[in-house]
């Protein structure tokens, strides 16, 4: 047993035995309790739905990715003949707002893993291509290529972005999905999610990460060319959020929940979205996801 799992082992043991107790009898649960009852009762009087656009800066953001998704996913179509799959939290703002969440600011696309392959080689021969890449890293790619389109493809999904910084761009984010075998067990593939999850801990950097999930792809079990059985793909960070940490899923999609696509209103204009969206949102982010959450923070700052 090395070091790294020996900490990692530590560090859960001081989670769950010591520091959950600790803050479960400290005196501020009493003051939280308070705040939370009165949230839920001011959730009561507000219908998320009809709240208004984000304004200000957050709106010129949200207006120029829109921009920017419509540029691509237009090319895409025409060049590749793909069509990109609203997902994830813009999937939600379709459903509920015909559009942005009044407090977000990204776009997030999902495609199956033929489309995905073919929009990586495409981007890799098209635009200055990286892989892996974070922090200074970024920002220094970034600088060095302003205003131009540049893609970074992490282990966990397809970046295409156009600014000045990490947080002067637009950014599209592009996640796989894969098919499944049908006699997949929902549990035993939990369990085998908890294992990547465990051998990741042990790598140190993006590219080690983008190496170890490329090659587990390669060698994975479970997935096959086209069946009834839907899920993201292993080399999605949604999966293991999904999965493991949120601990929403109930298992897997199915083909119907997908298809036939459909054109779902999104601001003045359409994308593709799942079938059975509802379906697909439940999944996501719980049956709650029609209601107020208890975060509206935009996620990447570009807004502020």
């Amino acid at each position: 047993m090395n070091l790294r799992y020996k900490l990692y082992k530590l560090l859960k043991k001081i989670e769950i035995d010591y520091y959950k107790p600790f803050m479960k009898n400290f005196k501020i649960p009493k003051l939280y309790r308070e705040s939370l009852e009165n949230y839920e009762a001011l959730k009561s009087y507000i219908d998320i739905s009809t709240m208004k656009k984000a304004t200000g800066k957050l709106r010129e953001v949200q207006e120029q990715l829109l921009d920017f998704a419509l540029e691509l996913t237009n090319l895409f179509e025409k060049e590749l003949q793909i069509t990109p799959i609203i997902g994830f939290g813009n999937l939600l703002g379709a459903a509920r707002h015909n559009g942005f969440i009044p407090w977000d600011d990204d776009i997030d696309f999902m495609l199956f893993r033929e489309d995905y392959e073919k929009l990586v080689s495409y981007l890799s021969n098209k635009y200055p291509f990286f892989i892996a890449t974070k922090g200074k890293e970024l920002d220094k790619i970034i600088g060095e290529h302003a205003d131009e389109t540049i893609v970074v493809h992490n282990y966990d999904m397809l970046s295409v972005i156009r600014g000045k910084s990490s947080t002067d761009c637009v950014q599209v984010d592009f996640f796989v999905a894969d098919f499944y075998k049908d006699d997949i067990i929902w549990d035993e593939f939990k369990k085998y999610v908890v294992k990547l999850k465990e051998q990741m801990f042990y790598i140190h950097n993006f590219k080690g990460w983008f190496d170890f999930v490329k090659k587990e792809r390669k060698i994975c079990q479970y997935t096959t060319d086209k069946s009834n059985t839907i899920f993201w793909g292993i080399d999605s960070l949604t999966m293991y959020n999904t999965v493991l940490h949120y601990k929403k899923a109930r298992g897997f999609f199915s083909y119907e929940d997908f298809f036939p696509l459909k054109k779902m209103q999104y601001e003045d204009t359409e994308f593709w979205a799942p079938n059975n969206h509802e379906k697909v949102l439940s999944e996501l982010y719980g049956d709650c996801w029609r209601e107020l959450p208890n975060s509206v923070l935009s996620k990447h700052g570009r807004g502020r």
